[in-house]
């Protein structure tokens, strides 16, 4: 579950394990029922790491400031219309 935990979607736990996407959903429900889950990220957190990224931050620095998986964090950004950089580098 820490791949869930760290924003793994139920897609790619599925594809991850060999198991269908409801499966995963069943466990996750179980798992989640045991779980104190964090909130969903707000919106200001997503604009800090909006300016954060276009400023040349990486995703891993943005992840530990805003206290969010990576995952998460990539998702969000490109939802927002931000233009991903090839992973591995750092603007300058």
């Amino acid at each position: 579950m820490d791949a869930y935990d760290h924003g793994a979607t139920i897609s790619e736990l599925g594809r991850r394990f060999g198991i269908s996407r409801g499966r995963v959903r069943t466990i996750v429900a179980k798992y989640d029922a045991t779980q104190d889950r964090q909130p969903h990220p707000k919106e200001a957190e997503f604009a800090q790491a909006v300016t954060m990224y276009e400023a040349g931050q990486t995703l891993k620095s943005i992840s530990a400031t805003v206290g969010m998986p990576e995952t998460t964090l990539r998702i969000g950004l490109v939802k927002r219309g931000v233009r991903m950089r090839p992973r591995g580098k750092v603007k300058g």
